[in-house]
């Protein structure tokens, strides 16, 4: 899929200095989304968790990187299996 193929959407840029301003967004819109698509190349320890709570009736796609990836599954397996025992949800 194409971002302008997306529909209603947001691309948040920051400096290094902004890296919360994400989070802050991410974290007010997420509970109300039907869809939610997300390509991270920060990974925050508290996504793990918001990821798992999201409602089963939410469409959710992250891609993040490797090592991001291996980090939920060392440290965050009891989230990432819950995440990814949601149909329709891929990572």
């Amino acid at each position: 899929m194409r971002i302008d193929e997306i529909g209603d959407y947001r691309i948040l840029r920051s400096g290094k200095d902004e890296v919360l301003k994400h989070y802050k967004v991410f974290s007010s819109i997420y509970t109300n989304s039907e869809i939610v698509r997300v390509a991270s190349a920060i990974f925050f320890p508290s996504h793990p968790k918001m990821f798992a709570e999201m409602p089963a009736k939410a469409d959710v796609e992250a891609i993040i990187p490797l090592k991001a990836f291996n980090t939920l599954k060392s440290e965050y397996r009891d989230e990432l299996e819950q995440y990814l025992a949601n149909r329709g949800r891929s990572i």
